[in-house]
């Protein structure tokens, strides 16, 4: 009798770009021990978008009325996992550290790549980086007067 092969996982990441700065917004991963962008896994009935705003709540405590798909791709570090990945020009409230034993910091494209366990997703799926999302690049995705957009960009919470 054949095993039945194991339930794929789906999970949905979310790329947020400081206004001013260009820095990623970054949460540590603490069961792969590294830095990544903000995400997780899909409850059950839930839609990648969903998780990705919900993630992003969970994990900055940030809201995000609108995200733009960017892309989908196995996990490097998962097997048997897709991930969605989501880019959210604008956000509403201040990154702060919501789930215990976990760190939210701005980090460069370089610092990121440099710390995180997902290095093969992120080079495979953006090897020219993501520079060319941020809000300074497209003005037209970011008009808010929000508290994020006057956040100091060298914010770590601890």
């Amino acid at each position: 009798m054949k095993s039945k092969a194991p339930p794929r996982i789906v999970s949905a990441i979310v790329v947020v770009l400081h206004p001013v700065t260009g820095k990623i917004l970054s949460v540590w991963n603490r069961a792969v021990g590294g830095w990544c962008l903000p995400g997780g896994k899909l409850g059950p009935g839930e839609e990648s978008v969903g998780a990705a705003i919900r993630e992003l709540k969970e994990e900055t405590n940030l809201d995000a009325p609108h995200l733009s798909y960017l892309c989908s791709g196995p996990s490097s570090v998962t097997d048997n996992c897709t991930v969605h990945v989501y880019h959210c020009g604008v956000a509403h409230g201040v990154p702060a550290v919501v789930e215990a034993e976990t760190r939210v910091a701005w980090k460069t494209w370089a610092e990121l790549l440099n710390e995180t366990k997902f290095l093969r997703f992120y080079n495979a799926h953006f090897p020219d980086g993501i520079e060319h999302l941020a809000p300074t690049a497209m003005p037209d995705l970011h008009r808010c007067n929000c508290r994020y957009c006057n956040i100091p960009a060298d914010f770590v919470e601890h």
